[in-house]
């Protein structure tokens, strides 16, 4: 029951974000168009997008009582900005997946869980 609420919660988001862009869903070159603007709406659309995110696994972790990666409580949003910001300057081949894919790609490969 939590676990399809978490999921509706996560669709409506993403739904709202890509009316708002024409598009079916953002993909990873969408978020690097962002994430590496100048521009400081630009910057925070890319960590609000990641901060959402990461709210959802951590949600739907909780959820299921299994996790998708095992990110320090202390880790703030800056931190978490510079390793998806890396990952997605590292990685351009998944710049046509979706976003949300990209940062959890980026999460795992961060902070895997022992």
């Amino acid at each position: 029951m939590r676990l399809r609420f978490f999921m509706a919660l996560f669709s409506g988001l993403f739904f709202l974000i890509s009316s708002s862009l024409n598009a079916g869903y953002i993909r990873g070159i969408e978020l690097s168009n962002w994430c590496n603007s100048k521009d400081i709406s630009d910057q925070s659309a890319c960590v609000a997008y990641m901060l959402a995110v990461h709210d959802t696994f951590d949600a739907i972790s909780a959820a299921n009582k299994q996790r998708f990666y095992c990110m320090p409580n202390e880790t703030g949003s800056k931190e978490l900005h510079a390793n998806v910001v890396s990952f997605l300057n590292e990685n351009p081949k998944f710049q046509h997946v979706s976003a949300s894919s990209i940062v959890l790609m980026a999460l795992k490969k961060q902070y895997p869980c022992p």
